[in-house]
C-alpha cells in the first residue's frame, strides 16, 4: 500500500531520473545506457520499497558493524540478517550503476549506496526514527557487491563483447581485480563469522500462541540491562532412575525393595509408598491414615510442605512459589486440609511450564500425598544469552510470546527477569527473558500478564 511519503519518493526519483535522461540524451548517449540509467533509479526505489517491509529497529546503533563485536549475543544469523535487510536491496543499483554512469568505480559504489540510503530514509530520520548505523554502511557494501557483479561478468564474458556491443562502458583491468579482491574478502568474511558462531545446537523453545495481539501503547517502566552473560542451561538428569528411585525412597523412610512393571518402579511398606516412572516423575502416598488432630490454615500447610523439602533432599530443584491453594473436604463436605501447587527453580531462576509439583497436606500438618511432575535435571552447558535491552527489541519486532488473551488499550512493562523453560522436542531447559506487564483492559480494569522472549539470540 503506497503512503504519502512513498508517493513523495516516488516523484522526487521519476523527476531526478527524467532530468538525467534528458542531459545524457542531449549528450548522444547511445539507448542501451539510457535504459540502464532508467533502471538504476527504478533500482533505488525498490530498494526503498524492500527496506519498507523490514521491522523497525527500536533503538539506535551508532557504531558501524557492531554485531560482529557482539557476535556472542547476535550469532551468525543476526549478521546475516542485516546484510539481508539492508545490503541486499541495493545490489541491483549497483549493477546499473557503471552502465549507467561509465565514470563510477568500486568506491563509488560505496559512496553511492550509503548517499542513496540516507536519502531514502530522510523522512524517517527527521521523525525521530533511530540512527542506525549499519543500514547506511550495509548499503554501500551492497551497491560495491552489485558493481562487483557487473565488473565481473564483463571480465568473463569478454570473448562475446560483453558489454562493448551494447555500448555500454567496461570497467579496467584494475577495476576487475578491485572487484575480485572486494568478492573475496566478502567471501571469506562471511566464512569467519560463521566460524566465530557455528549456529544453534538447541531447538528452539515451542512457545503457545495468543490471537489477542499486543496493544500498541506499551511503556517500558524498568530498566533493562545492555550486556549480556554466560548462564547454565540444563537437561534430564542422567542418574539412573533405580539409583534416583532408592535415594528418595530412603529420603522418605521407605525402606523396602522395589518392584518393576511396566518401567514403573514401586517401593511400598504398611505406611506409605513410592512410585517412580522412567520420565523421573514420581508420586508418593501416606497409606495409614493421618491421626486425628487440628486442622491446619492455609498458612500452616504452606510451611509444613516448605519445611519437609528444607529437611529432606528430594529435588535437584528447589521450590520457588505457591501458584494455587486448593481446599479439600471429605464425603460429607466437611474440610480436611489442603492441595498445595508449586513451581519450582533453578540456580534462583524460576521453571515456567514444567517441573511442578501438588502436596496433600491434612490434619497436624501431616503430608499425605507428594506428586512430582517432570524428572531431575542437571547442568549440561553454558551459554551466551542476549541482553534485557535485546530482548526488548525483539519484543517490539514481535519475537515473543505472551499470556495476555483479552484486548488491551495499553500496557505498562514493570519488571524483567531470567526464567527456564523446556522445548518439548529435545526436553531441555532453555533461558527466557520474562517481562511482567500490567495491561488496560477496553473496560478500564486492569490485569497482569507476562512476555516471554528466548534468551539465546
Amino acid at each position: 500500500m503506497f503512503t504519502l511519503e512513498t508517493l513523495i519518493l516516488f516523484i522526487v526519483l521519476a523527476i531526478a531520473a527524467a532530468a538525467t535522461l534528458s542531459v545524457q540524451k542531449r549528450q548522444g548517449v547511445p539507448m542501451p545506457r539510457l535504459l540502464c540509467i532508467g533502471l538504476f533509479f527504478l533500482a533505488l526505489f525498490g530498494a526503498y520499497l524492500l527496506k519498507r517491509s523490514n521491522t523497525m529497529p527500536t533503538v539506535s546503533a551508532p557504531i558501524p558493524l557492531y554485531k560482529l563485536f557482539a557476535i556472542d549475543e547476535y550469532g551468525y544469523k543476526g549478521v546475516f540478517n542485516d546484510l539481508l535487510a539492508y545490503a541486499l536491496p541495493f545490489l541491483a543499483a549497483g549493477i546499473f550503476l557503471t552502465p549507467a554512469f561509465p565514470k563510477c568505480g568500486l568506491f563509488s559504489a560505496l559512496f553511492t549506496g550509503v548517499l542513496s540510503a540516507v536519502f531514502l530514509n530522510l523522512y524517517p530520520l527527521f521523525n525521530d526514527a533511530p540512527f542506525i548505523a549499519d543500514e547506511y554502511l550495509l548499503a554501500g557494501l551492497g551497491c560495491m557487491a552489485g558493481y562487483s557483479i557487473y565488473a565481473l561478468l564483463a571480465a568473463l564474458l569478454k570473448r562475446f563483447r560483453f558489454p562493448e556491443r551494447f555500448g555500454l562502458a567496461r570497467p579496467s583491468k584494475r577495476a576487475n581485480f578491485a572487484a575480485f579482491l572486494y568478492v573475496a574478502v566478502l567471501y571469506f568474511g562471511i566464512a569467519f563469522v560463521m566460524i566465530l558462531d557455528h549456529g544453534e545446537t538447541y531447538a528452539p523453545i515451542q512457545f503457545f500462541e495468543s490471537e489477542t495481539p499486543l496493544p500498541k501503547a506499551m511503556t517500558l517502566d524498568c530498566t533493562l540491562d545492555t550486556s549480556g552473560a554466560k548462564v547454565k542451561l540444563y537437561g534430564p538428569s542422567t542418574q539412573s532412575i533405580y539409583e534416583r528411585a532408592y535415594a528418595i525412597a530412603l529420603a522418605l523412610g521407605i525402606e523396602a525393595p522395589f518392584s518393576v512393571n511396566d518401567s514403573v518402579y514401586t517401593a511400598e511398606t504398611e505406611t506409605a509408598r513410592l512410585t517412580i516412572t522412567e520420565s523421573g516423575s514420581w508420586t508418593y502416598d501416606l497409606l495409614s491414615e493421618p491421626a486425628a488432630g487440628r486442622l491446619p490454615t492455609e498458612v500452616d500447610a504452606i510451611r509444613a510442605v516448605f519445611d519437609l523439602f528444607e529437611r529432606k533432599t528430594l529435588l535437584t530443584v528447589t521450590l520457588d512459589s505457591v501458584t494455587d491453594v486448593v481446599p479439600r473436604h471429605d464425603a460429607s463436605n466437611s474440610p480436611v486440609g489442603y492441595d498445595i501447587y508449586l513451581s519450582t527453580a533453578i540456580d534462583g531462576k524460576p521453571i515456567i511450564g514444567s517441573s511442578t509439583l501438588v502436596v496433600s497436606v491434612r490434619a497436624d500438618s501431616t503430608i499425605t500425598k507428594i506428586r512430582r511432575y517432570d524428572g531431575d535435571v542437571i547442568s549440561i552447558a553454558e551459554k551466551q544469552i542476549i541482553s534485557q535491552q535485546r530482548a526488548y527489541e525483539k519484543l517490539q519486532s514481535g519475537d515473543c510470546a505472551y499470556t495476555l488473551f483479552t484486548p488491551a488499550v495499553s500496557a505498562t512493562i514493570d519488571n524483567c527477569y531470567l526464567a527456564y523453560m523446556a522445548n518439548s522436542s529435545q526436553g531441555y531447559y532453555l533461558p527466557v527473558w520474562v517481562f511482567s506487564c500490567t495491561a488496560t483492559l477496553e473496560d478500564g480494569t486492569t490485569a497482569a500478564f507476562d512476555i516471554y522472549v528466548e534468551a539465546m539470540r
